[in-house]
């Protein structure tokens, strides 16, 4: 028989044991959730309008345009080769936020938006439990076309756009800057933000886009012994701005061009500041790219959305953050890639949608051999304007599709052009050729600014990229139809006879009959584009299309 006056022991040394017990479930519980529950990161996405790739500093240009973005890629990763979709600005944005090229997200003309049950990065941040937020600058990126989806605040730091002030809108936002407004909102936003959940911040910038007018000391730091008295206002519509100009002259509207980058830089600076002074920096993964380039009459060309030669495909792309070794990235890759990557970074499920790859495990530098030769490809949807009976400019019963695939080495550009319907089919550009297709083959390597095509002195060179030019295309029009049936409005991009022709030696599809050659049709007399967005920057005298975005 146990001795009473050890009881009051006992009892608490048992209570002390179930103490004890109870704070060690505590802690183990505490321990399992945090291994259970990685840390969610933070992410900024910058897109700077028009940004040529080879007028950044970390990309070897010697001029002093871009020391903020040159410091994130010192402590981050530059991708030395990245590629847009096109060479303007909607589509491209509309590939960065879907990781889908352009023909599969199908928003390939002004008047084409998004289709509902496509899902946006945004929305995929949202649906994962983030804040999400965002600031633009130009009219492309307008929630009339699905850019505002997902994001808890989107604002419109350019100018104001309705259906009956498009056309003035498109007008007055060449000759506005937005850079100081877009990082007011930034900063504010990240300021008043809720700190208890992870965020998702996409800004962009848009003042580095033509009119090039930035302010005064930033245009006299990159001009300086400019004697001359050129007025660079109406970029895409002054006479004065052409091939033929003096060298210097031209100098002098690449230094306006530098100042806005400039411009733009400082107030990257100023947001990488507000992020160091918040404590946000260690845990926020900062991309910083362009939706596209911009052309010097380096093809004979000046501004963008007119061809798809390297001036306005290649872009930059940075990533720094958490886990992200300083480095440069040989790999090309694509826009595309940027959404499946920031969603594995943070930890999310991949869109199921989604082309892009991410890169991440190149982020990590691991050597995986699944990215080391991603397809690249680009398409520009060209509808020129003609004057009808009436001596009205209206767009015409026919269009260009330019087409490009590339490798790390070389590049295939095709130019179709075929019958088109504004009217009666705006969204179908499955017209008949009116002309066989044109090709272009150039080697990368050894001339990587497409001086020398190629076409008509390396057949076998130019018979290989076909294959693979059509290997692109079959599989993309394969993931096309395949969002088609599940409701979605992809605009599959038009295989050439020729390029079906090899497609049917391929083993694709069965050999198809050319189509009857057809001259293009009279224009209708009152035919007009649809009113629901701008012909941006389209200059009605002109037969190029515009000057974009």
């Amino acid at each position: 028989m146990t001795d009473a006056s050890e009881n009051p022991r006992k009892a608490t040394w048992k209570v002390e044991a179930a103490v004890a017990g109870c704070l060690g479930l505590v802690v183990f519980a505490a321990w399992w959730f945090f291994l259970r529950e990685p840390k969610r990161f933070n992410v900024v996405l910058i897109s700077i309008d028009s940004l040529r790739y080879d007028h950044v500093g970390c990309y070897g240009y010697p001029k002093p345009t871009t020391p903020a973005i040159d410091a994130l890629a010192a402590r981050g990763a530059r991708f030395a080769t990245a590629h847009s979709t096109t060479s303007w600005t909607l589509p491209s944005h509309m590939a960065l936020m879907t990781g889908r090229p352009n023909d599969v997200h199908g928003v390939v003309v002004d008047f084409a938006s998004l289709d509902r049950k496509r899902t946006m990065l945004a929305e995929a941040f949202l649906r994962a439990g983030y804040d999400t937020a965002g600031a633009y600058g130009g009219l492309y990126l307008d929630a009339h076309f699905g850019f505002d989806r997902g994001f808890r605040s989107y604002v419109n730091c350019g100018v104001p756009v309705t259906p009956s002030n498009a056309a003035k809108a498109e007008h007055d936002s060449h000759r506005i800057v937005t850079a100081p407004r877009t990082t007011a909102f930034a900063e504010e936003y990240l300021g008043k933000r809720n700190p208890d959940k992870p965020f998702f911040l996409f800004l962009h910038h848009w003042d580095v886009h033509y009119d090039y007018i930035a302010p005064k000391e930033y245009v006299d730091r990159f001009t300086a012994g400019y004697r001359g008295d050129l007025d660079v206002a109406n970029f895409y519509f002054n006479d004065a701005i052409r091939a033929d100009m003096a060298a210097e002259d031209l100098a002098y509207v690449k230094g306006c061009y530098d100042a806005e980058i400039r411009f733009v830089d400082d107030h990257l600076s100023r947001l990488f500041a507000k992020l160091d002074a918040l404590g946000l920096t260690d845990d926020t993964y900062v991309v910083v790219t362009a939706d596209h380039g911009e052309e010097f009459f380096d093809h004979g060309n000046k501004g963008h959305r007119l061809n798809l030669h390297e001036e306005t495909l290649r872009i930059p792309l940075v990533f720094a953050g958490p886990g992200i070794r300083p480095s440069v990235i040989e790999n090309g890759v694509r826009l595309i890639d940027v959404m499946p990557t920031l969603l594995d970074l943070c930890g999310l499920p991949p869109e199921p949608d989604c082309i892009g790859e991410s890169l991440a495990p190149l982020l990590r530098g691991e050597d995986v051999s699944a990215l080391r030769d991603l397809p690249i490809i680009a398409e520009l949807t060209y509808l020129p304007k003609v004057q009808n009976d009436e001596g009205e400019w209206v767009t015409a019963d026919a269009y260009d599709k330019h087409i490009a695939t590339s490798t790390q080495r070389w590049k295939l550009i095709e130019v179709q052009s075929r019958e088109y319907d504004l009217r009666e089919a705006p969204l179908d550009f499955s017209g008949a050729e009116t002309q066989p297709a044109r090709f272009s083959l150039y080697d990368l390597g050894s001339d990587p600014t497409e001086r020398t095509d190629r076409a008509a002195t390396d057949a076998a060179r130019l018979d290989l990229l076909q294959r693979r030019h059509v290997d692109v295309l079959v599989e993309h029009a394969r993931r096309a139809q395949q969002m088609e049936t599940t409701g979605g409005a992809p605009q599959p991009l038009p295989m050439s006879d020729h390029m079906q022709e090899i497609a049917a030696q391929n083993g694709y599809l069965q050999p198809v009959p050319s189509a009857t050659k057809k001259k293009p049709r009279k224009p209708k007399s009152s035919a007009t584009d649809p009113p629901t967005a701008p012909q941006n920057g389209q200059d009605p005298k002109s037969d190029k299309d515009s000057a974009d975005k």
